[in-house]
This record gives C-alpha cells, structure tokens and sequence, in this order.
C-alpha cells in the first residue's frame, strides 16, 4: 500500500485543527517515518489483505495476524448481505478542507442509510476514542462527498478498534450533525492559510507536529510557566496541565539532539558516548543451552496467546464472549490525574486508598 499525505490531511487533523499555525512552520520539514509507525503500516497491510478474503498465513505481514483478528471479526461481524465494503479506499473531504484527503482503512455503506467507519489503531501508547475524532469525521464527510450522491446515506457511525490494548468505541452521529461539524473545520482549514495563523502548542497537537523538535512557541509555553514561591493547590494544578508538554518536549530536545550528533554534527558542549547495553541471546541460544542440560521448561517461559488468538479459536468474539468472561477479569485502573472535561467519571476516593503502596 502506497501511502500519500496531503498538507491539511485528515491523520494530522488534530495538528491543524488545534494548531493552525502548524503548517507554515513546519513547512519544508520532512516526515521521519518512527519504528511504531511502519509497524501500523505493516499492520494495515496484513488487514487488509485478511479482509479481502487472503489466508492470515499468506500476508506480508503474518505474525501481526494474531492481534489482527479482533479488528477483522469486527468488520465481518458489521456486514450484511448488500453492504459495500471498501478497505483502505482514499477519500477526499476537499469540498470542507482545501486538498483534504486520507485513507479510511474501512467503509461499510449498509442498505439500510447507514455509513460505518472503523478505524484500526495498532499502536499500544495512547488510547484513541471515537467521540468527535477530526480524522475519523474527515473520512465520513469524504464518504458523503462521494457517495452520497448514490446511496441515500443520513446517519453515520464511527468504530475504533485498538486490538492490542483490548480497546474499542463508538460513536453515531446524523447526518445533519456531521455536516454542521464539517461547516466548523472549513473554518478551522481556512485559518491555517492566513500567513499569520497563531502557533498554538499543546500535547494533542504536538504530538505528530513535524516542527515539534524546533518550534520555538512550545519551548517558550513550556519555559514560561511561572507558578509561585509557595505552590499552593491551584500552582500544582496548573504545572500539571503543562508537565505533560514538557515531558514531551524534552522527549523531542533528546531526539533532536541525537539526530545533529548521529548525523557528524556538533552541539556546544554535548558529545555521543556509547550507552549502557544487555546481553541478549543468541539464535543459537536454545541449543547450546539444551546440551549444557537444560529442559525447553527451563530455558521458555510460557504465557497466554493473545486475546483476539483465544476469541478467534472459541468462534469469534460473539462466541467467546461467555468463556472469555469467565477466563479474564479486569482489575482497577492505576489512579490517573485528567482534565475535567475527560468523560470518565471521578475515582472513588476510597477505592485509591485501598490501593497498596508501591502501585
């Protein structure tokens, strides 16, 4: 699959939506593909290929087909007979963003008026909802843009299928809903085009910025923040709004940093030295500790195939999930300190002090 990215894109969606000023300064800076990156590349290859009816086995990528499966039932669980289905199909949303278009990895059009996106997250960092997500909404109005015209489309739903974190959502919206929104990013599309459009840096937006590791605005929002000599409640409150930016930034300074001395160049004061490294084992590991005595019990650890593996074997995620409920159990998230227009409700504070230290 050959990928292409258009400047107002729907995947960098939550950079110029948030940030207008994001695409005059990193205008020019080319778009390092990371590691994580070409593996959801690889990913969506190995998806698409099971979804077009090719042999999990046979793919390009056949050892992602085990975290695959719970993204591929999902699909084939959404079809009925008459549905169109089209996987990884290049919409273009251009009638609300200025040479806007992306790939949706699926487009079920149902019979019935119905338009669903599913979206395959692959990665294992940051969970992703579907609830007003910019780039899920960009590939819908791209389906309105083209198909409308065809099949009388007037409600729309949006899955997120993050298989490796056991995460999915969704969220439905009409027709009319999505247009009205659609009217709001053509707003916020133009607004990237004025040649003074505000730099305005935050964790969402930052996070993929192509400019993030030189954008001189986020330095600035995060050196500034000042709090008092005395940090009362509400200084703690507002440092932990930024701490995250400056986590990541400094994150970003290290990267960049690395790439100049990686690259020959020189940094005042700064040099490459060669980091703390771990034995590994070598390929023919298993044999020589076999004949040093060792039983295959001892030199492996055994440990549960994946999720998607289990529900697959037992019929699907319909099928398994009475056994699955009786194999698994969820225990309580770790206390975590979000914004207050985050969704989910406030932990009981009693349940946070059962929790034993260390945790």
């Amino acid at each position: 699959m050959t990928t292409k990215h258009a400047t107002l894109g729907a995947s960098a969606s939550y950079t110029w939506i948030n940030c207008p000023g994001a695409i005059r300064v990193a205008a020019g800076i080319p778009d390092k593909q990371s590691p994580e990156a070409l593996e959801g590349t690889q990913a969506h290859d190995q998806a698409e290929h099971m979804l077009k009816g090719g042999k999990a086995a046979e793919g390009p990528f056949p050892d992602f087909a085990g975290d695959l499966l719970p993204y591929t039932d999902l699909v084939a669980s959404l079809l009925d007979d008459g549905d169109i289905l089209l996987v990884e199909q290049q919409v273009k949303f251009d009638e609300w963003v200025p040479g806007g278009f992306g790939t949706a990895d699926t487009i079920i059009i149902h019979k019935n008026g119905l338009l669903t996106i599913v979206d395959l997250k692959f990665g294992m960092g940051l969970r992703v909802d579907a609830k007003e997500n910019p780039q899920l909404r960009l590939y819908a109005l791209g389906c309105i843009q083209e198909h409308q015209f065809m099949y009388n489309i007037d409600r729309v739903r949006i899955i997120v299928c993050q298989p490796r974190l056991d995460h999915e959502d969704e969220e439905q919206v009409t027709l009319e809903e999505l247009l009205e929104w659609g009217e709001w990013v053509k707003v916020k599309a133009l607004a990237t085009l004025e040649p003074d459009a505000p730099v305005i840096p935050g964790l969402v937006q930052c996070q993929w910025c192509r400019a993030r590791f030189v954008c001189r605005q986020r330095a600035l929002d995060i050196l500034n923040v000042m709090g008092s000599e005395t940090l009362s409640p509400a200084d703690i409150a507002m440092l932990h709004h930024h701490a995250p930016l400056a986590v990541k930034w400094a994150e970003d300074i290290e990267a960049a940093a690395l790439a100049i001395l990686n690259a020959g160049g020189t940094l005042p004061g700064l040099k490459l030295v060669e980091g703390v490294s771990r034995r590994q084992m070598r390929s023919d590991a298993e044999q020589v500790l076999t004949e040093a005595g060792l039983s295959r019990d001892q030199i492996y650890r055994q440990k549960f195939r994946p999720l998607g593996e289990l529900e697959s074997a037992l019929g699907g995620k319909k099928a398994a999930t009475p056994v699955m409920k009786l194999a698994t159990f969820k225990p309580v998230g770790k206390p975590t300190i979000v914004e207050m227009s985050d969704p989910r409700p406030p932990m009981n504070v009693d349940v946070v002090a059962d929790f034993p230290e260390g945790t």
